[in-house]
């Protein structure tokens, strides 16, 4: 079975992104879960059975899966009776892959690695003044389920949290970021490098089945009016419709790098695939530890641009500089 997670701050792009991978014949998904959230969130976990009625009950309606938990079992085996249930839903429609979207999972990636060590996680990132915006927007509009209308400097606060987050995991072979505007702007070519990423091909019912999957995963919530409207690329920000000019200049000076030439320090195996790298937030140069084999031959650094360093650059660089130490370690080895 392979098992998917979706996380990224909220307002990101995440039921979107969700909906089109879940139209893929291929992959089955439900409406977000917060499984995780409640059952290791101390400031949740006494809400955990409400949570499970609700879920199971109201929103996927199989209450049949309630008999898989009970108060006698530990963390391990509720987590491992939630993974189940994803399975028996998978096996049902006779698929082996199932993508679970959790914004709030982001915060327990740890755990759910240690519990599915071949899991795999997307990251979405989506213009930060555009998230922030929308965050405090759909607060004010249902303030009862996002405990209350949330202030500019929360949103800024959530959004630094998650994208902090996700910069530190997206090095992993398991893991892959996103931008959503690379969605919005050509979603056929988006999806298909990332179905690449899962390991399945492009399937058109994954744009044609769109809006449906939308309706059906967002439960048609409040702050997710109009989810199901045709995905494209707008040059128009969100913001500028909520925010006044002065409170814009403010949460981009607070998103702002807060260490202006901060330098991070990063291994890099050329005898391993040299992939894409996207150092923490406020990082724009990366020193390279260039290793082969293990043993380290020198170093180099290189800028950061929009947020990556590109495996493509990095390899180049270090051909460049490395080029005769590398071709000395291969004729001795042959």
């Amino acid at each position: 079975m392979k098992r998917i997670f979706l996380v990224g701050a909220p307002r990101s792009g995440t039921t979107m992104l969700q909906s089109l991978l879940a139209s893929h014949p291929a992959i089955i998904s439900v409406p977000e879960s917060r499984f995780f959230q409640y059952l290791l969130d101390d400031k949740y976990s006494n809400a955990l059975v409400e949570r499970l009625e609700v879920f199971f009950v109201d929103e996927i309606r199989r209450p049949e899966f309630l008999n898989y938990f009970s108060s006698e079992q530990s963390t391990l085996e509720k987590a491992q009776a939630f993974v189940k249930v994803l399975d028996t839903l998978a096996v049902e429609k006779n698929l082996s892959i199932w993508l679970e979207k959790t914004p709030e999972h982001l915060y327990f990636i740890d755990y759910i690695e240690e519990l599915l060590p071949e899991a795999l996680f997307i990251h979405i990132l989506r213009d930060p003044v555009d998230v922030i915006a929308s965050m405090y927007e759909a607060s004010r509009k249902a303030p009862d389920i996002w405990g209350g209308a949330w202030s500019i400097d929360w949103c800024i606060s959530r959004w630094k949290d998650s994208a902090l987050i996700s910069y530190k995991n997206v090095n992993k072979t398991n893991h892959i970021l996103v931008k959503y505007e690379q969605v919005v702007e050509d979603p056929k070519d988006f999806l298909s490098k990332l179905c690449k990423f899962i390991g399945i091909n492009f399937d058109e019912s994954m744009l044609n089945n769109y809006k449906e999957n939308a309706k059906r995963l967002s439960l048609k919530a409040t702050w997710h009016e109009g989810i199901e409207r045709d995905i494209k690329s707008s040059k128009i920000h969100k913001y500028h419709s909520i925010f006044k000019r002065a409170e814009i200049e403010y949460i981009l000076k607070e998103i702002k790098p807060t260490s202006a030439g901060a330098i991070e320090e990063i291994g890099v195996e050329v005898s391993e695939p040299i992939l894409d790298i996207y150092p923490s937030v406020g990082t724009d140069r990366i020193k390279c530890l260039v290793k082969i084999e293990g043993e380290e031959i020198g170093n180099l650094e290189l800028p950061v641009c929009d947020g990556l360093v590109a495996g493509s650059v990095l390899a180049d660089a270090i051909a460049t500089k490395f080029a005769w130490e590398i071709l000395g370690r291969f004729f001795e080895n042959t």
